[in-house]
């Protein structure tokens, strides 16, 4: 058994406990960079494959309005000069269609890509938050292993142990009362 070490105001009593206790800890976090770090990364993965398809979207609908203005400027070079004023009339409400439609196109691309961002943030937000519990939740199994381990029927035999030899002591030396703290941190003189 390690003695007592002190690290400046703090007073470590079982260094062995604490030693064990670090050392879980760093196995959980490697635990966690292991398996938990993986998974997340797919999700976000999916995710971004998701939004890059939903940018494709968006980009087809422009290529669509596009390929209907490019449509209906070419109807409108070929018509004859007669129809001048009808043409003229034609190419405005064109371009006020295609105006209308790559605004809409534009403004629904914008949309998807909010949609997008905010679903990846609560995503992330949300798989950090899950994380943090996992972690929280397997230190507290850690620490309930290490107190149950401390806490166990060896130490209990120790302690009557030193409990009966200071009994012993103090009947051959006279007696004297015995020092119920010094039982509580496991044995040693009174």
């Amino acid at each position: 058994m390690i003695p007592e070490v002190s690290l400046g105001p703090f007073k470590i009593e079982q260094p062995d406990a604490f030693l064990a206790l670090i050392l879980g800890f760093l196995i959980l976090l490697w635990l966690a960079y292991k398996y938990a770090y993986p998974m997340g990364r797919d999700l976000l993965k999916a995710r971004t494959e998701r939004i890059e398809q939903a940018y494709k979207q968006a980009d087809a609908l422009l290529a669509e309005a596009q390929a209907i203005h490019d449509d209906y400027a070419q109807r409108l070079a070929h018509i004859e000069e007669e129809h001048r004023a009808r043409v003229e009339q034609a190419v405005r409400e064109a371009e006020a269609l295609s105006a209308q439609i790559i605004a809409e196109a534009q403004q629904a691309a914008q949309t998807i890509l909010q949609r997008a961002q905010q679903e990846v943030e609560r995503e992330r937000t949300y798989h950090q938050i899950l994380m943090r519990q996992q972690i929280v939740a397997i230190v507290l199994d850690a620490a309930e292993n290490a107190i149950r381990t401390m806490a166990s029927e060896e130490t209990q035999h120790k302690l009557v142990s030193d409990f009966i030899h200071q009994l012993a002591q103090s009947a051959l030396n006279g007696y004297t009362p015995v020092n119920r703290n010094s039982l509580a941190h496991g044995g040693g003189e009174p």
